[in-house]
């Protein structure tokens, strides 16, 4: 894939954009009708949320259960079209699509709510994107950080009471023990099965609570150093991450659709530590986009060309 997308030259471009930018034009329509049929067929839904808006509990749930059940769209799946739909959205600012994308976030917000890895993501990379301006609140970050050094056991009490008691937590603590154990990973494909074969054991060092350790990964991060061991993730991560900071360097200056796979790229990464996406074939399809759009002749023309300035995601036209 990045072999083919590296040789797409500038004649091209513009058609790809243009077959790009379709697929959306099609593809939201759709999503908007699904999340239409599931507001309006289960507005028992909508009313157990209103209810129980102020209770602390994740009520929206209940709408990804319905995308499985009616339309087979589980939470992994529905995130990753709701992630890469809003980097569409973001990239291509045209106000005459305003009112439509402004409509499909109105009806698919309460599946949003419920995914917090599609928050998060967003979230660190927003964050990422516009670090060129971030260096005060990285300050004060900093300045938080050695500010409750001194308090420090405290917060490792609440920390190892969390890990004991949300599921990634668990999967985190449970991947620190299998490095040690085992330093090259139990093998790709593995996990799963690893943690069937010692659900009793897992559970009863890792939770505190009743809560069984969760069969999947539920992050990349547990996935690869799980899987690989420390040493082959750690090169993993280091291929990934000179990719990541290489699409940044280029983001300013790039346009559609390379800046939408550089951005569905810096997305994935981030999401990645609350969903385990990688070595799925979708993930790496991404990956070879952004790939391509690293290694394009086309984009070192446009750089030497373009006078490079930060720019911020665009919230304007949503």
């Amino acid at each position: 894939m990045a072999a083919i997308y590296f040789h797409i030259g500038l004649s091209d471009y513009g058609k790809f954009s243009r077959y790009v930018k379709k697929i959306f034009n099609v593809g939201i329509p759709v999503v908007i009708c699904i999340s239409l049929y599931i507001l309006v067929k289960h507005y028992n839904l909508l009313i157990d949320v209103l209810i129980n808006l102020f209770e602390g509990q994740n009520y929206f749930n209940g709408y990804l259960w319905q995308l499985y059940l009616d339309f087979y769209w589980d939470k992994n799946r529905a995130g990753g079209t709701m992630a890469i739909i809003f980097c569409h959205i973001l990239t291509v600012p045209e106000p005459k699509y305003k009112s439509r994308n402004i409509f499909f976030i109105l009806t698919v917000l309460p599946i949003i709510s419920a995914i917090r890895h599609l928050q998060l993501g967003f979230a660190l990379t927003a964050i990422f994107i516009n670090i060129r301006k971030m260096r005060f609140i990285i300050l004060i970050i900093l300045v938080f950080l050695v500010s409750i050094f001194p308090f420090r056991n405290v917060y490792f009490q609440i920390l190892e009471t969390s890990t004991k008691k949300d599921v990634r937590m668990m999967g985190l603590a449970n991947t620190i023990n299998i490095v040690t154990e085992y330093p090259f990973g139990v093998g790709n494909g593995v996990y799963h099965t690893f943690v069937l074969n010692n659900m009793d054991e897992l559970t009863e060092h890792l939770s505190d609570y009743g809560i069984h350790m969760p069969v999947g990964p539920e992050s990349d991060v547990v996935y690869v150093f799980s899987s690989f061991g420390l040493l082959c993730g750690l090169i993993i991560y280091a291929v990934l991450v000179v990719m990541l900071f290489r699409l940044w360097r280029l983001y300013p200056s790039l346009t559609y659709p390379d800046k939408l796979f550089a951005l569905v790229f810096i997305y994935f990464f981030f999401a990645g530590i609350g969903e385990d996406w990688i070595f799925s074939f979708s993930y790496w399809l991404l990956f070879g986009f952004a790939l391509g759009v690293i290694t394009a002749n086309r984009n070192r023309n446009l750089r030497s060309q373009t006078i490079l300035r930060p720019q911020n995601i665009n919230m304007k036209y949503l």
